[in-house]
């Protein structure tokens, strides 16, 4: 697989995953359950997110004492623009083609 190929494999996943937590998925248990993603992919890509801004996280603790970490999407633009986080992160990482 060449370098290129790689990273357009990253992109795609980084999108799906922003996809689903557009959808309401907020955990990584929720994206490995309902989103068929493995612990193994999710979790870079949770961190390459995170760290570009894509999304954002917030850690608290359950009644049972265990670290949940919640994701969401930042609201960028206004309220109810969720959407535009996702375009916004495609278009700077050329994965959406324009018309030259």
């Amino acid at each position: 697989m060449e370098e290129s190929e790689g990273a357009t494999m990253e992109s795609v996943l980084d999108l799906y995953i922003m996809s689903l937590i557009g959808r309401s998925l907020q955990t990584a248990y929720e994206l490995q359950v309902h989103g068929r993603i493995s612990l193994g992919s999710s979790s870079p890509a949770l961190k390459r997110l995170k760290a570009a801004g894509a999304i954002e996280s917030e850690v608290s603790t359950t009644e049972k004492n265990k670290t949940r970490q919640d994701f969401k999407l930042p609201r960028w633009g206004g309220q109810g623009s969720r959407p535009a986080a996702i375009l916004f992160y495609s278009l700077s990482h050329r994965l959406i083609l324009t018309p030259s």
